[in-house]
């Protein structure tokens, strides 16, 4: 069965959470493809920012942008990327700067059955309140940040991936590829996701 993803990526967001993530799943299609698992690509993705407006990541490289999924059947799988946050001191500003997300959040999480981020990410979806009663991570240097942010949000500090009911949270940048990872193995099984990462 073919998951659908969004990838919401808010203007200025880090380019790794944005391309690695595409680049993981367009993997996972062509391993799955290559072991004969079904005609049907196991991801599709639709890549958008809030606005429809064209994306400008914090490398300064450009992308042009879908629309959100119209239908419910396209609406299964969110992940939103990570905000270039290089320090605890740097969260009001960036959560400041993503308001329109956030709003976006509030108003559409609802529609999809699972919830995806890594980083500062978390932040992004403890702010439009996603989270509360979750169990979550984030990267080592927000985690203070995050605690007193959230009081209501229970921080596994030291774990690089947390699967919380419908939300899948990667600590640092680079734990997209975890989180990548646990979504390949929900929906093409552990032998995908090992040759995926191998």
């Amino acid at each position: 069965m073919t998951r659908h993803i969004t990838l919401l990526a808010p203007q200025g967001c880090s380019g790794i959470t944005v391309f690695g993530v595409l680049e993981m799943l367009a993997v996972a299609n062509q391993i799955a493809a290559n072991v004969g698992d079904g005609d049907e690509p196991l991801f599709v993705w639709h890549l958008i920012t809030e606005n429809a407006a064209p994306l400008l990541t914090n490398t300064g490289v450009s992308v042009d942008v879908g629309k959100a999924p119209a239908t419910a059947s396209e609406r299964d799988i969110l992940f939103v990327a990570a905000l270039p946050v290089a320090g605890h001191l740097a969260v009001p500003a960036a959560l400041a700067a993503a308001r329109p997300e956030i709003n976006w959040l509030r108003s559409h999480a609802q529609d999809y059955s699972l919830i995806c981020t890594s980083c500062s990410g978390t932040f992004l979806l403890a702010e439009a309140a996603l989270l509360s009663g979750h169990t979550v991570t984030t990267s080592w240097w927000l985690r203070r940040e995050l605690s007193a942010r959230y009081p209501d949000i229970s921080l596994a500090a030291d774990d690089v991936c947390v699967a919380s009911s419908n939300i899948i949270c990667g600590g640092s940048t680079t734990a997209y590829q975890d989180v990548c990872l646990k979504l390949i193995e929900q929906a093409g099984g552990k032998h995908l996701a090992r040759l995926v990462a191998k």
